[in-house]
């Protein structure tokens, strides 16, 4: 491959992150996910769980430390869309400038 090939697939990966992480952003701002997962999940799920870690057995507590690690790994990745876009978005303006 030569420069100009390696600059455009670099412009697409780039640009494809970008995409990613703007869409995480506008599933953040809609208004069905908030309610399902701001309000319905993490006010009564997540805090109902919570409060009821106290009560659990031992394979109980188990179960739900591994679901709780699961939807934390959950809330990572989302996240880390976001700051690869973000990352993305600055790295596409020396690409371009590399292609001008």
């Amino acid at each position: 491959m030569n420069t100009n090939e390696d600059l455009a697939l670099a412009i697409e990966s780039t640009q494809k992150a970008i995409d990613l992480a703007e869409a995480v952003l506008r599933l953040q701002d809609n208004k069905d996910f908030q309610e399902v997962f701001r309000e319905k999940y993490v006010k009564d799920y997540a805090l109902t769980q919570i409060q009821n870690v106290c009560v659990y057995d031992q394979v109980a507590l188990k179960g739900f430390v591994e679901e709780s690690m699961a939807r934390s790994h959950f809330v990572r990745f989302i996240d880390g869309l976001v700051d690869d876009g973000k990352q993305a978005v600055e790295a596409m303006h020396d690409l371009k400038s590399m292609k001008e």
